[in-house]
């Protein structure tokens, strides 16, 4: 598949690179994934992949005579260091900002958190634009009995395109958050800004005025 890819792009460097990177050896996937970063092709990419894994599961489905039935395509990917400026953008429309009063605040922010491991945001992209984001960020509190270390999570920085509210994509977004605190074995997470809904199916319980999850770490 990441060679059929190659083959769609134009002659050139991009082309060029990603030939190289899959010319053969070790860490292929590795190299085939900086190659794309380095040309801007990692969203073309991930549209790509999402659209063949689609042809095979109407061909399977085909083939077992099973009903296919097609819904919206969402790919899944977590933000890196060089989508700070996407995230300050994000962030001031889940505000409501529409001027550049908060830019400078918002970028030292996001990219102290990036350069610190201390924010995992998830942007869910649909038609090749973003349509749902989420985040949830390290926080260092006093240690207790429940946290020793003092680690919890705090949910932060939900937005969702309102014609596609309530249709899950928030929801998936959250579970894979939740996914992610338990791989860093964070027993404890809040949320504040989000729907009851969303935090009672996810095992969130009103603590105050915020919800509180007690993760279950393996």
């Amino acid at each position: 598949m990441m060679r059929e890819f190659s083959w769609t792009l134009p002659d050139g460097q991009a082309k060029d690179a990603l030939s190289t990177a899959l010319s053969g050896g070790k860490g292929i996937f590795k190299r085939f994934r900086n190659a794309l970063g380095n040309y801007g092709l990692l969203n073309e990419w991930y549209e790509y992949e999402d659209d063949r894994y689609m042809e095979f599961a109407k061909d399977w489905c085909k083939a077992n005579e099973i009903a296919f039935e097609e819904v919206p395509k969402i790919v899944y990917r977590r933000a890196v260091r060089r989508d700070v400026e996407t995230m300050v953008a994000l962030r001031k429309k889940e505000l409501g900002i529409e001027d550049d009063s908060l830019d400078f605040e918002l970028d030292r922010y996001f990219a102290a958190q990036m350069r610190n491991g201390a924010l995992h945001q998830i942007f869910a992209w649909w038609k090749n634009k973003i349509v749902a984001t989420g985040a949830i960020a390290w926080v260092f509190t006093p240690p207790t009995p429940e946290l020793p270390d003092g680690r919890v999570g705090y949910l932060c920085n939900f937005w969702c395109e309102e014609e596609l509210k309530g249709k899950g994509y928030e929801k998936e977004i959250l579970e894979r958050l939740l996914e992610e605190a338990k791989r860093r074995r964070l027993p404890v997470v809040y949320a504040k800004d989000l729907t009851e809904e969303m935090t009672s199916s996810t095992g969130f319980k009103p603590e105050g005025d915020v919800f509180k999850a007690v993760l279950k770490i393996k």
